[in-house]
């Protein structure tokens, strides 16, 4: 029997490949932009194709195609996850430098992909295979047609529920990211499902509410708002602070002065939580009072989400820079924690939004320093390439380019001074680790969670082995990149690594093999090496001399 469905269906999987081999085949020289852009439409179009029968299936409530299309659906997901996950790793190499920046403006096709394919897909796929969940616990014997198979994403999304109900504040901020991000609709379509977990769960969810904003308003703007479903489902705390939350963006209940009204009449206990999240808010009145009645703390929180607008950036920068109260080192560490996003512009606005931040941020005396005139030029450079893309050609930045590039050169040579850390949240560490700043330092933080984000930046055999030499790094570093044998290929860097004595022995021990005896002497004479793995040195040693 034919397919009732359309004939480009069959190329999802083909397509996807291409699309995939092709950035992984062309980032090291350089995407081609336009290129990736007319892969990235085929796609779309075969992606097109399912949308159109799952929306033709639910319209006729045709039972005997449900299943058929929700494996359809469900390729078309997983087969946009791999797309996703390829387009995401050419931005990390590029933002990396482990390939070059100008992958960077892949962002543009990634964001339009994730707007017209990821987000329909994986609302039409998760409401599809519930309703053949549905299906099947009515009519037990149609199991045989397709068993109601576990949503692609039900692992992930059990971790980030247990991460939400247990975890700290990091296992909370990741929590948060993902089911307002790539997980919620399984977010959503769980909550329906199962209201009463809410009960464990609304303590994390109302740590960081500005995550839930960000992701509804700004991360997907079109799609489902997990607040509306928050304001139906759950305990009574939460419908309240779910339905008074989605009031403070509702355009047609008045403008800023009534929000801010709004704002002042709420519980005392929800009112700094809730000043973040109007710190978010598309109304500049809104958002300019919300950042002159937080403190510090509020704004760290704000800055740390992957969805932050450059409108939000904007308007805490103005305040973070027209107050006193605030130090250079808080400026820097400013700078630090959003320079990641300020690299990810996607559209027209938040180009013109950069603009502004990049304004005000030339005139920081601070950016005379090396490392961060590397990066300020480097922000610019990409700035004026968005503005091209976007067709903004008024000159204005490459005045700016010009000034700042004059200045540095009447300024000379000026070592950077590393900020202080002190006051600084765990979150805002963690950013900054994840984006590669201050690595070096942050290496030997005690709390692996941030420990680790190094790694990643650790890509050279010239730092693994500054790392190896470091003694005071955290082990969990050393347990990672122990593994990548690559990194340690040469002599100094192995036996750097073995008299490490924060390496863990069961990293040690992968090298123990390519150990001669003159290396197991001389890491025997090192004071430093770890007393379990100076034990199995010494059993090595007494073997070869009998």
């Amino acid at each position: 029997m034919a397919s009732f469905l359309p004939a480009t269906t069959d190329r999802i999987h083909d397509l996807a490949s291409e699309l995939v081999l092709s950035l992984e085949l062309s980032r090291g020289e350089g995407c081609d932009i336009p290129a990736t852009s007319l892969a990235a439409d085929r796609f779309v179009h075969a992606v097109r194709g399912a949308l159109v029968a799952a929306e033709t299936a639910e319209a006729e409530g045709a039972s005997e195609r449900i299943d058929e299309t929700c494996r359809l659906l469900e390729t078309a997901y997983a087969q946009w996850k791999s797309v996703d996950v390829a387009f995401a790793q050419t931005l990390r190499l590029a933002y990396t430098n482990q390939v070059p920046r100008g992958n960077l403006l892949l962002a543009d096709v990634h964001a339009s992909l994730r707007q017209r394919v990821g987000e329909p897909v994986a609302e039409a796929y998760t409401k599809t295979r519930s309703r053949w969940a549905a299906h099947v616990a009515s009519r037990p014997w149609d199991t045989y047609r397709n068993r109601a198979p576990q949503h692609v994403d039900r692992a992930a999304l059990e971790n980030a529920l247990a991460g939400l109900a247990r975890g700290d504040d990091l296992d909370v901020e990741d929590a948060m990211a993902a089911l307002t991000g790539p997980l919620r609709h399984a977010f959503a379509d769980h909550l329906r499902d199962h209201a009463d977990d809410l009960d464990d769960l609304e303590i994390g969810l109302w740590r960081r509410p500005e995550i839930l904003v960000a992701g509804d308003y700004w991360g997907h703007p079109k799609g489902e708002r997990l607040l509306d479903v928050l304001a139906e489902t759950g305990p009574s705390r939460t419908k309240e602070a779910a339905t008074t939350l989605a009031g403070f963006f509702d355009t047609s209940r008045g403008g800023a002065a009534s929000v801010i009204r709004s704002l002042q009449n709420v519980h005392e206990s929800q009112h700094e939580r809730f000043a973040r999240c109007l710190m978010l808010h598309p109304d500049y009145e809104v958002r300019r009072y919300a950042v002159n009645n937080v403190d510090v703390s509020s704004i760290w929180k704000v800055v740390t989400p992957d969805n932050v607008p450059c409108a939000t950036i904007l308007s805490l920068l103005e305040k973070l820079v027209g107050s006193s109260r605030y130090t250079t080192a808080q400026r820097k560490i400013f700078f630090d924690a959003v320079y990641r996003r300020l690299l990810s512009l996607s559209s027209r606005s938040d180009v013109l939004y950069a603009r502004g931040i990049v304004r005000i941020f030339v005139k920081l005396n601070f950016f005379l320093e090396d490392d961060y005139f590397h990066k300020l030029s480097a922000l610019l450079d990409y700035v004026a390439a968005k503005e091209r893309l976007h067709g903004i050609r008024d000159g204005l930045l490459e005045d700016y380019i010009a000034r700042v590039k004059n200045e540095k050169q009447k300024a000379g040579s000026i070592a950077a001074e590393d900020p202080s850390f002190d006051g600084i949240p765990l979150v805002v560490l963690r950013r900054l680790a994840r984006d590669g700043h201050f690595w070096q330092r942050l290496i030997v933080h005690p709390i692996a969670k941030i420990a680790r984000e190094t790694v990643a930046h650790v890509s050279t055999r010239d730092r693994a082995l500054a790392v190896a030499n470091n003694h005071r790094v955290n082990p969990e570093v050393l347990r990672t990149l122990g593994r990548k044998r690559d990194l340690f290929s040469s002599h100094s860097a192995r036996m750097a690594l073995l008299a490490n004595p924060q390496t863990p022995v069961a990293v040690s021990m992968g090298y123990f093999t390519d150990l001669t005896m003159a290396d197991v002497e001389a890491l025997l004479r090192r004071a430093t090496v770890h007393p379990e793995l100076r034990t199995q040195l010494r059993l090595r040693h007494q073997s070869a001399k009998t």
